[in-house]
């Protein structure tokens, strides 16, 4: 390229006029300075809005810890520490002892009281000055209390443990007066600890009302408030130990108390103490000292003998046994709701996947044993584990450190209602080995004492069991993989529920209780007991509920209101049966009326007879003998009537259902076969009628038991 090429270029670019004319130039200029002068305005809004929404955020926080203080305040107000509380009733309690007039802070008339002003101008100096004497008294009085409880509480235990002592309390009325007054409790509790132990040596309420005076003796020692139910064992305790106990001041005559009939349990024990054979002083031998005022005292008995007689007249008898028969009933009604109460809150904690608790704190009733714990006569049983909680015990097992055995020993509540229920069940278990002899095989599979039987341990009654491997329901989840188990195994443990239920019908009991928790296995595997018979009853007792029995496994009559015998066991062996072959649950739902529902359209109609009886009919079927359906999710809240003349799927449809594959080593023609009389056998637990439900000696004879499928 030339030299001229590059000459003419940059003489045309010097000629070219400059880029931007003055009018593009200020145009310029003024949309910057307007853009300049928009961003400024945004900026400071966007600061006064920032110091506004920090001025608020600070009042809000402000407020917040206002409240927070407020409600600290009013907590610490009303709710106070356990500590605190008793720092304040001993100084009140020293207040009231001293003779000496403490000045007593008053408090202001509302005319005079401080206004708002008068709070801010207060002088910060002599704010100051009260706070430090204000935390000084305090802790001079912290410092007292210790010193003094420490001291109390020595002399308390001492004097506690030694009014629990038969034989050992003092006559004179003044160390009472001092104990009442140095006792944390009321003056009414400190003298209730009573002189004599009213009961029969070695009895049942002798050694009951003995543990009870320990435990409150005890508690108050280390500071705490005894349970309602043991203060109120040792009070009735003391009042019939002061009827019993005869006056040692004649000179001071006592206005007599008045005769109130004696609990009924306590008369319940008098009436059948021969029929036991227990707690009967003419049963016991008689000892060489006796025979000296032997005469005198047959003579006595039978000058008063008229007026035993008249005193037990015929209604006195008739309202004593009216109110044992209604003592009974409340005990059967309080042992089935605890247990549907149990049943309720285990089904609640499996649906929100939690952890299952079995009960209360060990603080309130249950007993909790440390591993390598020793209990019983002579320390004879070593704790090994922990094997679970139920409604009315905690069970651990142990070591047999005699026998070597293992046993599992059932520590009954601590609770009057529970004890009493445990005290029946026991009485249960003793009738039952008596019975024993009626049908040898068929007690094989009902569980019993050992041969210790019970024993009292830090207050509790502890039953002992030979050990046992797990309930059905552990084994159907463990063994059956979520299904059935298999049919050999189904045929051998559902024939040893059968004989079990033959046993008890032979000693005229009713388990109203049996479910597959209730059925035990042995350590072998190879046997079942059935098990629990804390809700178990005489046949001819009838208990008006229609709550008698756990839900899934209720019998129609239960929830009817028509009177019942051992045939409800038979009806919740027949749904057990099914659940133990299918794994499944036959007849579901979250009310009776709903329970009732399905078993309407799995078995069919109910008969005439139980609608029109039954107590409790009413509720669930109208005067045509239609069954009125309640939902109770349904949005009008207007039962459905359903007329159903045949079910809408059979027993034997749905274990066809449930049950398609044979097991291992059985073909499938006798597996198809096998259902079919599995079906029977469930279908013949399962009738509405009692009348026409079969028994289990009946049962077991049934083709399902026999070793060939073929009729």
């Amino acid at each position: 390229m030339s030299k001229g090429s590059h000459a003419d270029r940059r003489a045309q670019r010097q000629a070219m006029p400059a880029t931007g004319s003055p009018s593009t130039k200020k145009k310029r200029s003024s949309s910057h300075d307007a853009s300049t002068k928009v961003s400024k305005k945004k900026a400071s809004r966007s600061r006064d809005d920032d110091k506004r929404r920090k001025a608020k955020s600070r009042s809000r926080n402000r407020s917040k810890d206002r409240e927070r203080s407020r409600d600290r305040d009013k907590r610490r107000r009303r709710d106070g520490s356990d500590d605190s509380r008793r720092r304040r009733d001993n100084r009140r309690r020293q207040r009231a002892s001293s003779s000496s007039s403490l000045p007593v802070r008053r408090r202001r008339s509302p005319d005079r009281r401080r206004s708002p002003e008068r709070r801010r101008t207060r002088s910060p100096d002599r704010a100051r000055e009260r706070d430090r004497d204000r935390k000084a008294r305090r802790k001079d009085s912290s410092s007292d209390d210790r010193k003094s409880k420490k001291s109390n509480k020595d002399n308390n235990f001492d004097k506690e443990v030694i009014d629990v002592r038969p034989g050992t309390e003092e006559t004179n009325g003044d160390q009472k007066d001092r104990l009442a007054r140095s006792s944390r409790f009321s003056p009414i509790e400190a003298h209730q600890v009573p002189l004599l132990n009213p009961y029969a040596k070695g009895s049942s309420e002798a050694l009951r009302l003995d543990a009870a005076r320990l435990e409150v003796a005890r508690l108050k020692a280390m500071g705490k408030m005894p349970p309602p139910q043991l203060l109120k064992e040792v009070a009735v305790g003391a009042q019939a130990a002061a009827i019993a106990a005869p006056a040692k001041s004649p000179a001071v005559e006592k206005p007599k108390p008045k005769k109130t009939a004696p609990a009924p349990w306590m008369a319940a024990r008098a009436v059948f103490a021969n029929k036991d054979g227990e707690g009967s002083k003419a049963s016991e031998p008689a000892t060489p000292g006796s025979q000296e005022g032997k005469e005198a005292k047959d003579t006595k008995e039978s000058k008063d003998g008229a007026k035993n007689i008249k005193k037990l007249g015929i209604s006195e008898l008739s309202e004593l046994s009216k109110a044992i028969a209604e003592d009974r009933n409340k005990l059967r009604l309080f042992v089935v709701k605890a247990k549907a109460d149990f049943e309720e809150r285990k089904e609640k904690a499996k649906a929100l996947h939690q952890a299952v608790q079995m009960g209360e704190t060990d603080e309130n009733e249950y007993y909790s044993a440390s591993v390598g714990e020793e209990m019983g006569p002579n320390r004879c049983y070593k704790v090994e584990a922990a094997i679970g909680r139920g409604v009315f015990s905690s069970v651990y097992h142990c070591k047999g450190l005699k026998d070597g055995k293992d046993y599992a020993v059932k520590l009954i509540r601590a609770n009057a209602m529970m004890r009493r229920a445990a005290d029946k069940e026991v009485e249960m278990y003793k009738r039952l080995e008596k019975s024993s002899s009626e049908d040898a095989e068929g007690f094989k599979h009902v569980i019993i004492l050992s041969d210790l039987q019970t024993f009292e341990h830090n207050g509790h009654l502890s039953l002992v069991f030979d050990l046992l491997k797990c309930d059905m329901r552990f084994a159907l989840q463990k063994y059956g993989m979520g299904a059935g188990l298999p049919l050999p195994t189904l045929q051998q443990y559902v024939r040893q529920i059968l004989l079990g239920l033959r046993a008890l019908r032979a000693a005229k009991v009713v388990h109203a209780d049996l479910k597959p928790d209730n059925i035990l296995m042995t350590l072998n595997k190879a046997e079942i007991k059935i098990c629990d018979f804390g809700s178990a009853m005489d046949a001819s007792e009838q208990v008006k509920t229609a709550y008698l029995q756990p839900r899934y496994y209720r019998a129609p009559e239960i929830m009817l209101g028509v009177p019942y015998d051992m045939g409800i066991d038979m009806w919740s062996a027949g749904t057990t049966i099914y659940e133990l072959a299918t794994g499944k649950i036959l007849f579901t739902g979250k009310t009776n009326n709903q329970m009732m529902n399905k078993m309407i359209s799995v078995v069919g109609k109910f008969p005439e007879r139980m609608w029109k009886v039954g107590e409790f009919a009413r509720k669930h079927f109208n005067e045509n003998g239609d069954f009125m359906s309640k939902d109770p999710d349904s949005i009008t809240g207007l039962p459905d009537v359903v007329q159903l003349s045949k079910p809408t799927r059979t027993v034997l449809n749905l274990l066809q259902a449930e049950l398609k594959h044979p097991n291992a080593g059985v073909e499938r023609k006798d597996h198809e076969k096998w259902v079919v009389q599995l079906a029977e056998l469930v279908g013949s637990c399962c009738r509405l009628d009692p009348q026409d439900r079969m028994k289990p000696g009946e049962a077991v004879e049934l083709q399902f038991f026999k070793p060939s499928r073929d009729a």
